[in-house]
């Protein structure tokens, strides 16, 4: 994402200290320098990044259970534009993951969705009529 577009601003969540250590050293090894590592539970993590702020990519790649995905889902809506795009990690991990996935799609400002196995990428354009996609590879 740096490479691609090296003026966004990017903020990576990181629970674990030393998953946020290696990734800090990696971003400076390679001169990333939109790139802000939070270190923290995502609770509190998110709620530091989001003032005032609308979110364009979310990448959701954190706690694999259904609960806190839909919470995390639910909190980031309140900062969605009509061009956001949220892609969940690992949705058939579990029955659970596969249980938050089907609430996401069926979700009323869901009006589109890409079902590839591994993500579920998740469009919010008001003017779409509601579609899901399935793409096997």
């Amino acid at each position: 994402m740096s490479i691609g577009n090296p003026n966004a601003i990017i903020n990576t969540l990181e629970g674990c200290p030393n998953t946020a250590k290696v990734a800090s050293e990696l971003f400076n090894e390679f001169s990333f320098k939109n790139i802000k590592v939070t270190i923290g539970e995502f609770e509190n993590s998110l709620s530091s990044i989001t003032p005032n702020k609308k979110l364009d990519l979310v990448f959701f790649d954190g706690n694999h259970q259904e609960k806190p995905t839909l919470e995390y889902f639910e909190y980031c809506l309140e900062f969605i534009h009509n061009d956001s795009v949220f892609i969940f990690d690992d949705i058939y991990w579990s029955k659970e993951m596969q249980s938050a996935w089907k609430k996401i799609k069926e979700h009323p400002k869901v009006k589109v969705t890409i079902d590839t196995f591994k993500w579920g990428i998740v469009f919010f354009r008001e003017e779409q009529e509601k579609e899901h996609f399935t793409i096997r590879v």
